[in-house]
C-alpha cells in the first residue's frame, strides 16, 4: 500500500512544521503495521501524560510523554498496534456504551471527540478485549516482521520490573491493566524468526525530537 493512503497525524499544541516532521515517519509505522491503515487517523497529543488511547471515529492519539519514554521505535510499535487493534476490533463502541451509556455514547458520535478527549482516553476495556487487542498487536508485529521483546520491556518498566526505571507518568497503567502478565506473553512471542527495527534510525530521531527530546 501507498504510504500516502494513510491520513496524516494531526499534532496539538504543536507547530505546523513539527506536525510535518513527525507525518512521514508515524504514517510509516502505522502503515507497516496495519496495510490497510488508510481509514485511521493517528494523532499525536502534546499532554503531560504517558498513554496512547483508541476514540471513536477510528482515530488514535498518542501522547507524547509515551513517546518520550519509550526506548525505541519498537516499543511505539508494540503499543501502537494495541490501539489499532481496539479499533478494528470495535472495543471503543463496546466500551463507550458499557461505561457511558447509549445516550452518551449518541451525543459523542454527532458531537466533536476532542472535546470529549479526558473523558474518552480513560476509557476502559475488558480483560477479554485487552488480551484479544494483545493477540492481534501480535500477530502484526509477526506480519511486520517488529520483534514483540521491545513491547515486553515497555510493559516491565510500567509494571516497576525494569531496573532501568518507569515510564513516566502512570496514566498507561490506568487503562491498561496487568502489565506483568502482557509482558510476559509478548515475551513468550519473541523466539520467532528475523525481526528489523520498526522505523529507520532518521524516522525515529524525527519522531521523539517533535515531542521535546532528542533521540539518544
Amino acid at each position: 500500500m501507498s504510504f500516502s493512503r494513510v491520513r496524516p497525524p494531526v499534532s496539538q499544541s504543536l507547530s505546523d512544521d513539527a506536525a510535518k516532521c513527525i507525518a512521514r515517519p508515524l504514517a510509516r509505522l502505522v502503515a507497516r503495521l496495519d496495510p490497510a491503515a488508510g481509514d485511521l487517523r493517528v494523532r499525536v497529543i502534546n499532554l503531560p501524560v504517558a498513554n496512547a488511547a483508541a476514540l471513536p471515529g477510528r482515530q488514535i492519539v498518542i501522547f507524547a510523554p509515551l513517546i518520550r519514554g519509550a526506548a525505541g521505535p519498537d516499543e511505539l510499535a508494540g503499543v501502537l498496534a494495541h490501539e489499532i487493534a481496539h479499533v478494528r476490533r470495535r472495543h471503543v463502541a463496546q466500551a463507550m456504551v458499557r461505561q457511558l451509556g447509549l445516550g452518551i455514547f449518541t451525543a459523542t458520535l454527532g458531537g466533536s471527540v476532542g472535546s470529549n478527549l479526558d473523558g474518552l482516553a480513560q476509557l476502559g476495556f475488558t480483560r477479554a478485549a485487552e488480551r484479544q487487542a494483545d493477540g492481534d498487536a501480535l500477530a502484526m508485529l509477526g506480519r511486520a516482521r517488529i520483534s514483540p521483546l521491545a513491547t515486553a520491556r515497555f510493559f516491565d518498566r510500567v509494571a516497576g520490573d525494569d531496573p532501568a526505571g518507569g515510564v513516566p507518568g502512570l496514566s498507561y497503567l490506568s487503562t491498561h491493566p496487568d502489565p506483568a502478565g502482557r509482558a510476559a506473553r509478548f515475551r513468550r512471542a519473541g523466539s520467532g524468526g528475523p525481526a528489523s527495527p520498526a522505523l529507520s534510525a532518521g524516522d525515529w530521531q524525527a519522531l521523539r525530537g517533535i515531542c521535546g527530546r532528542r533521540a539518544g
